[in-house]
Order: C-alpha cells, then sequence, then structure tokens
C-alpha cells in the first residue's frame, strides 16, 4: 500500500457513517458501485435519517468502506513515481522543434 492509499484510507476512516453514505449514493454514481449495493446504501441512510439507527454496525461499516475506497480517487501527487531511466543516446540527439516550412511547402 503506497502512502496515496494509505491517506485515501484514513480519509474515509474519519468520516461519519452518514457523510460515506451520503457519498455513495449522490448523483451521479460511480460504476464501480453496483445498483444493488446503491439500494442497500439508500436503505441504511433512511434508516439513520429516520432515527431508528445511530449508527452502522461493524460489518455494514466495513462494506461501506470497502465500496467507498473505490469511489474515492487518489489524488494524482499522492502517487509514487516510478523509477527513472536515462534517456537513450539516440533520443538526446533529436532537434528541439519540427523543420520549419519553406515558402514552397517542403521541410
Amino acid at each position: 500500500m503506497n502512502d496515496g492509499e494509505k491517506k485515501r484510507d484514513e480519509k474515509i476512516g474519519l468520516m461519519t457513517d452518514l457523510a460515506l453514505l451520503d457519498l455513495l449514493t449522490k448523483e451521479p454514481r460511480d460504476e464501480a458501485i453496483s445498483q444493488v449495493e446503491v439500494e442497500a446504501f439508500q436503505d441504511m441512510k433512511q434508516e439513520m435519517l429516520a432515527g431508528r439507527s445511530a449508527f452502522l454496525s461493524k460489518r455494514q461499516r466495513a462494506w461501506v468502506e470497502e465500496a467507498a475506497k473505490r469511489v474515492v480517487p487518489i489524488p494524482a501527487s499522492d502517487v509514487p513515481r516510478g523509477k527513472e531511466v536515462e534517456t537513450p543516446e539516440v533520443l538526446k540527439n533529436l532537434p528541439k522543434a519540427p523543420p520549419k516550412r519553406t515558402s514552397e511547402g517542403k521541410p
């Protein structure tokens, strides 16, 4: 797990149950979440809003967090760069700009 994934997971872990459910049920929906999951999350959210449930169970919370991991993006600044590779000698001698066109239309 890289630093970007750790930051995303920490962010998700700090969100309230209702905030996570809001994230997963808002429009437009991400294709990573199935329609069955969306309906289940909407039911959980309605239960919480109606006051019949104060919070999610541990299993519900784990399911919601796993779904959120599929939806919440990792910022590009947090994605590690690959290994630096030396530029091949052949590519070092290329011109800086393409050749200019002459008045005849040929380079």
